[in-house]
């Protein structure tokens, strides 16, 4: 869950229920229909942000909604949005 608009949201994919705070790489690629490969390609460029705890690599729920938003608009399908 995050917040956007000032509104609790759960971002529901086909594959994956965004309903927690940190979310795996194998998530992100099933909530995006990207491949591994490209998603570390946009975690490595820094356009995707991520926590590593210990070994482990996470990228929180807000970080990618905010992803989603800012290809959108690089995209022009939508104005960029505020992720809070």
């Amino acid at each position: 869950m995050f917040i956007v608009d000032g509104h609790q949201r759960t971002v529901k994919y086909p594959e994956v229920s965004v309903d927690r705070y940190l979310l795996r790489i194998e998530d992100v690629c099933a909530a995006t229909s990207l491949g591994r490969t490209k998603v570390y390609n946009e975690v490595a460029a820094g356009r995707i942000k991520v926590v590593k705890i210990g070994r482990a690599v996470r990228i929180p729920a807000d970080e990618l909604a905010a992803y989603v938003a800012r290809v959108k608009a690089e995209s022009g399908l939508t104005e960029p949005a505020t992720v809070a």
